[in-house]
């Protein structure tokens, strides 16, 4: 990679872009596959590292950058060397690492989607009363726990044709269909999630839908998607950072 490239992510990752400079920066991972995958590499690393490492390796990079002797540049450009093998050595060591041939190499859409990919465990409880809508929301949900998803989706087709807005019956048929691979249909679904905001299913549904994007060849949207979680402080923010170094 280009030395003017790893400045750039240096210099995104000590918060020192302008406005201008953010969102050309931001343009860059969605269109450079490998710029992406270095940029979420540093950032894990940074991550896993202590502040005081963090402050002590930028302090060595500000000693090269105002070092004016060459002599000069050439011993700090040693430490720097000995400094991120250091650092290498501590990323390996506590496994973000472990397995580098396969963390960071490009796969096809179908393997990141195999190995990343997890179904969505029922955690919303659905009151069965009197109401016709609970009753067929609370049969749907049987259906979804119990692997049925082309019986689930029908049962949630009902409380939506009722309901158009049921945030749970949205985000269950849109997780139902991916599972019978219906990914065009998931995606209209938990974009009705989105849509509404302020509900306890807007993370997850951002998650499933960069999937959908992934295995429908929306790969910019893709790319986009999982960035967007991956600047986030959520549950899904460090698999994000995984999937995007699998894209190509």
């Amino acid at each position: 990679m280009k030395t003017t490239d790893l400045i750039l992510i240096e210099n995104r990752l000590m918060g020192e872009l302008s406005p201008d400079e953010l969102a050309g920066f931001q343009k860059r991972l969605l269109s450079d596959p490998a710029f992406a995958r270095e940029f979420y590499l540093r950032k894990e690393v940074e991550d896993a590292l202590g502040q005081s490492d963090i402050i002590e390796l930028r302090s060595i990079l500000k000693d090269i950058s105002d070092s004016k002797k060459p002599e000069t540049k050439t011993i700090s450009l040693s430490r720097r060397i000995i400094r991120y093998s250091a650092v290498a050595s501590i990323t390996l060591a506590i496994g973000i690492a472990s397995v580098i041939t396969w963390e960071f190499r490009p796969m096809e859409n179908e393997r990141i989607y195999d190995r990343f990919y997890q179904p969505y465990e029922q955690m919303a409880s659905v009151r069965s009363g009197d109401n016709n809508v609970d009753q067929i929301l609370s049969r749907a949900m049987l259906e979804y726990q119990s692997a049925n998803y082309n019986r689930a989706i029908f049962y949630f087709t009902q409380v939506l044709e009722n309901d158009q807005q049921n945030v749970i019956g949205n985000f269950y048929s849109g997780v139902s269909s991916i599972e019978i691979k219906k990914f065009s249909q998931a995606e209209s679904s938990f974009n009705k999630v989105i849509e509404q905001k302020n509900n306890l299913f807007i993370e997850q549904s951002n998650w499933y839908l960069g999937f959908c994007y992934l295995m429908t060849d929306q790969k910019e949207k893709a790319i986009e998607k999982f960035s967007e979680i991956s600047e986030q402080e959520g549950h899904y923010k460090k698999n994000a950072q995984k999937v995007l170094r699998h894209i190509k």
